[in-house]
């Protein structure tokens, strides 16, 4: 592989630097969407999986989200209802939906290894592109006016 050589005014390396600032917050926007979904999917697998372990009658608190709660009775412990799109509802076996969310953990994992892998590459060249703006105001400081 042959080296390239370009040259770039300082204006250019700040606008670069810029870019480079901008995709950064994109990727970190969408790790941390990505974390919000996992915590999400968690939260409802765990549920699925401690109300699996009642038995019909039993009381339990569900969380509404917001620090609110509601008391109520177990009434089936074996299906869920889904949320296929829009309107359109499944009841399907607890058993099936927690290997589903199981699933979709697994996937945002893997994708997330490499959300951070472009993170970690992307604040690399952050500062490389910093540096050398700096050493650029530092020599220019240096020259004689």
């Amino acid at each position: 592989m042959t080296e390239q050589k370009m040259k770039l005014t300082g204006n250019q390396l700040v606008q670069l630097a810029q870019q480079e600032r901008q995709k950064l917050a994109k990727i970190n926007q969408r790790a941390n969407q990505f974390r919000n979904f996992k915590t999400e999917l968690r939260a409802a697998k765990d549920t699925l999986e401690e109300i699996s372990q009642n038995k019909k009658g039993d009381k339990i608190m569900i969380n509404l989200g917001a620090g609110i709660y509601i008391n109520a009775s177990v009434d089936n412990t074996e299906t869920a209802t889904t949320g296929l799109s829009g309107n359109i509802f499944k009841e399907k076996q607890i058993s099936e939906i927690t290997k589903t969310l199981t699933k979709k953990i697994e996937s945002i994992d893997k994708t997330m290894v490499q959300v951070i892998e472009d993170q970690q590459k992307t604040i690399s060249r952050v500062t490389q592109l910093e540096n050398i703006i700096s050493a650029g105001k530092q020599h220019m400081q240096k020259q004689p006016q």
